[in-house]
């Protein structure tokens, strides 16, 4: 049997930033009401969801709470423990399962996940003990160490390129509590990610690859265009590759795939992320449906709406120390420009800080040296 949550129904969140307000936004203009359960009281996405059960996420009274005021739940963010993984498979419907939530959390699983289905992934080794990163360097030179979990936006990374930066890097997490993988250094010509919207009865559709941009681990830019200078054949292999892991870890809902391409075409798998994903806003103006409301379809049962790319598109990410003169851009009308359509997306988070996503900027235009042109004119991400 067909499996539908109708409109009308009320759909449990998992987490409240920004990605879990865009959700619900998308989700409301489909008809369907939202729980929140985030232990932040001024969560971003507090304020579009019809009621907020303020807990930790794996308090069981406020799970259970939750259970009984939602048809289904869905989450913003993989990093969930265990125990709130078990806790909420015993009491809620979850379309998208946990499997590939527990395995995505953890890079050794999800690695290991990906060896199994037969997918090009960097070669890794896992650090159990300091010697390990010794050998890690012998076997590999440039590598990278990485949290096995926690770590986003660069944090809890370390890139080594010599002896001494291995001392430091030991020096460094000697105190943390974390466990780490050491990565070989791919030194990749540009990086890609895919977005696949895959519903429980096996339907899919992809959106275009975006090439991605990033400043210190953070993302800067995601550029969708035909125009980007890119192979063609590259993007299509991509989009055949997150499909195709799509299938074979059946994931219900979003799936977004990131990737390296090396100088040689070479695509290698980088990471997983089961939901909506910052390198998929731009469908929010671009495309004919967004990557939210995409998600809200698959994990409903909908069908999936057709995707088709208005126009070339850049992404770009507002952090905490670029409010202000976006803020003065818009003010003094240093937004508008006859060559390119800006749409602004505020994510209405109380305290800017530093490093922090506050918003994104879609720039659709008909080349994107145009849209790079008005960030760089903007002076977004200048430091």
């Amino acid at each position: 049997m067909h499996f539908v949550v109708k409109p009308g129904a009320t759909i449990g969140l998992i987490g409240g930033g920004q990605l879990g307000r865009m959700m619900a936004l998308a989700g409301r203009n489909l008809g369907y009401k939202f729980v929140l359960l985030d232990p932040n009281p001024h969560a971003a996405a507090s304020a579009v969801c019809d009621e907020h059960i303020v807990a930790p996420f794996d308090d069981l009274k406020a799970i259970c709470t939750l259970s009984e005021r939602v048809h289904i739940a869905t989450f913003e963010f993989e990093h969930v423990e265990d125990r709130t993984l078990e806790m909420l498979e015993d009491n809620i419907a979850l379309p998208q399962g946990t499997q590939l939530i527990y395995a995505t959390k953890n890079r050794k699983r999800e690695k290991e996940l990906l060896k199994e289905s037969d997918v090009p992934i960097v070669p890794y080794v896992l650090m159990k003990k300091h010697s390990d990163l010794w050998d890690a360097y012998k076997q590999f030179g440039r590598c990278i160490v990485k949290s096995l979990s926690g770590g986003y936006d660069g944090l809890l990374q370390h890139r080594i390129q010599s002896e001494d930066d291995v001392r430091s890097v030991l020096n460094a997490i000697k105190e943390t509590p974390h466990t780490f993988i050491v990565e070989k250094w791919i030194d990749f010509a540009y990086e890609l990610s895919v977005v696949v919207a895959r519903t429980k009865d096996t339907y899919y559709v992809a959106f275009p690859p975006s090439v991605n941009v990033h400043r210190n681990g953070i993302l800067h830019t995601s550029t969708v265009a035909c125009d980007h200078g890119r192979c063609d054949r590259v993007q299509s292999e991509a989009t055949i590759l997150a499909v195709n892991i799509a299938h074979q870890l059946n994931a219900v809902g979003l799936l977004t795939v990131e990737m390296f391409v090396d100088k040689d075409d070479t695509i290698y798998v980088n990471e997983l992320a089961p939901r909506p994903h910052n390198s998929g806003h731009f469908s929010m103006d671009a495309c004919t449906v967004s990557q939210f409301e995409q998600h809200i379809r698959a994990i409903c049962g909908l069908p999936l709406q057709h995707i088709k790319l208005w126009s070339p598109v850049v992404m770009v990410n507002v952090l905490g120390q670029h409010v202000e003169c976006v803020r003065e851009a818009l003010i003094t009308k240093q937004l508008e420009r006859d060559e390119v359509i800006i749409k602004i997306h505020n994510y209405d988070k109380v305290g800017v800080r530093r490093g922090r996503k506050m918003g994104h900027i879609n720039i659709l235009c008909e080349s994107v040296c145009q849209a790079e042109q008005w960030i760089q004119d903007v002076q977004i991400w200048n430091e």
